[in-house]
């Protein structure tokens, strides 16, 4: 919490840069104000969060974490009505040294809300999808795209597209005409990621870029999980934070395969994939998504422990609930120390004794 970077709407900011009126995302997903930040703590006890996506995070003794937990409390009144007589979770709002003293058992886990962000659309210099698509299954030093699914070409928009290069092969290859010089201005040709400005525009224009991706080089089977394959890392950590703007919980691992008998590391990104918010558009991988939407996305906190201390401070976000994302996997957090102080000093003045 204190040493990973928070995402803002201008990218990502040092928690240690931020000041009073830059502004980050809230736990709703959309942008919300610093209006308070403390000094640097010097050496604040505190522990190591872990969440099941494998993601760690530090944070202080006394930082707030508003998280759901297992109960079984009876709904006042609820006998006089049909409808459900208990709740099975709640939220509250727990110190992470509360949360350190919870058995972290399968079955009684906290667990955090998963939060996408929510921007405004901007003009983009190359379509979402046909970036995606180049990105995915592009010729690195030109403006070609090789895909075994012809589809993918009916839905490029703003350019023409010549005909199919490789008729010997099931896989069509064809040249979009004025990508390459687009491409180059975007910094990306034989330089495969995608550029900040995408992982910041609005939610429509991210999942179009996503669509783009996995049309070209993703995979869905047919328990609804995607899956996302690639030897570039750098495209790898692009897709994954892309997935985290979209409040989708993706899943990381590194394999080595072999090529001519020598080793090369490639990555796999998984997420489960629902027609709500469709990671696809042909039709083949768009009918295996699970119908609906994903119920309650939640990330489960497997174990809190004590860690030496670190360096820290803290900040106050505008937003009513205290809650804002934090790290790389926008793990949603809540406000600090300040308000823990304030409240304290509030019934301090109030009862001096």
């Amino acid at each position: 919490r204190y040493r990973l970077p928070p995402p803002t709407p201008d990218g990502w900011k040092n928690h240690g840069d931020l000041v009073v009126g830059d502004f980050v995302f809230g736990g709703d997903g959309f942008p919300t104000e610093v209006i308070a930040k403390t000094e640097v703590f010097e050496r604040p006890p505190g522990f190591n969060i872990t969440f099941d996506d494998g993601f760690s995070i530090f944070a202080g003794d006394d930082h707030l974490w508003s998280v759901e937990r297992r109960t079984r409390k009876r709904i006042p009144m609820a006998y006089k009505t049909d409808g459900p007589k208990r709740i099975y979770r709640e939220t509250v709002v727990l110190s992470t040294k509360e949360i350190s003293e919870h058995k972290h058992i399968a079955d009684q886990r906290l667990a955090v809300p998963v939060s996408g962000i929510e921007l405004p659309e901007i003009e983009l210099p190359v379509d979402p999808y046909l970036l995606g698509m180049w990105l995915g299954d592009g010729t690195a030093a030109s403006g070609q795209i090789t895909c075994g699914d012809p589809e993918v070409f009916d839905y490029i928009v703003g350019y023409s597209v010549g005909d199919d290069l490789t008729k010997e092969r099931k896989a069509e290859r064809r040249t979009v005409y004025g990508l390459s010089e687009d491409l180059r201005s975007l910094n990306v040709l034989n330089n495969k990621h995608i550029p900040p400005v995408y992982l910041r525009s609005s939610t429509e224009q991210r999942l179009t870029l996503l669509q783009g991706l996995m049309d070209s080089d993703g995979h869905c089977n047919t328990r609804g999980t995607a899956t996302f394959c690639n030897t570039n890392h750098d495209l790898i950590l692009g897709v994954e934070e892309l997935c985290h703007t979209l409040g989708l919980k993706p899943s990381v691992r590194q394999h080595v395969g072999s090529y001519n008998e020598a080793p090369y590391p490639y990555w796999q990104i998984s997420f489960q994939a629902y027609k709500a918010l469709p990671p696809f558009k042909i039709k083949r991988k768009l009918e295996r998504c699970k119908d609906g939407a994903r119920p309650n996305p939640r990330r489960y906190i497997v174990s809190c422990e004590r860690v030496e201390p670190r360096k820290g401070s803290c900040i106050q976000v505008s937003n009513p609930d205290g809650l804002y994302l934090a790290g790389k996997n926008m793990v949603t957090t809540h406000n600090s120390t300040i308000i823990t102080f304030a409240g304290a000093i509030q019934e301090i003045l109030r009862n001096p004794e």
